[in-house]
């Protein structure tokens, strides 16, 4: 049998539970979820307090636990652009990628967090130049 991860209970404003709940479903996922990967995602952004050179597999180990953290970002970069452009009356945006800090021949990171993110997009009817680099991409919705 599995061991479930701990469990945390936390007090907070009802108005951002409903923020949550409102997130998780835009998200298509759990209440638990969407704390986790924001949890996740604002310790990534913390510089670290210690100069403790970390060994090649924990480096490792950590780049691949961000995938998450990393793709829900992305997605709330591109759903944010993309009411804020359509309240606009415009009818595509540029999604900048420079905050990810990606190379080109970053191919981990791009087959793992941007090229589903792309697929999904262009599963639900939007357009995407297939020329698009680390830099990043225009979006329309025509």
């Amino acid at each position: 049998m599995s061991q479930r991860p701990p469990q945390i209970n936390v007090r907070m404003p009802e108005d951002l539970k409903q923020n949550l709940h409102l997130a998780a479903n835009e998200h298509n996922i759990s209440v638990n979820s969407e704390i986790v990967s924001r949890l996740s995602a604002s310790f990534l952004k913390e510089q670290p307090t210690q100069s403790k050179l970390p060994n090649a597999s924990e480096a490792k180990e950590k780049a691949l636990a961000s995938k998450d953290s990393l793709q829900l970002s992305l997605l709330n970069q591109i759903t944010n652009e993309i009411h804020r452009r359509s309240a606009l009356g415009l009818f595509s945006a540029y999604i900048s990628l420079n905050e990810f800090e990606l190379c080109d021949g970053e191919e981990p990171v791009v087959e793992a967090v941007i090229k589903p993110i792309i697929s999904s997009l262009v599963d639900s009817g939007y357009t995407l130049p297939d020329d698009w680099d680390a830099g990043g991409f225009t979006i329309a919705w025509e």
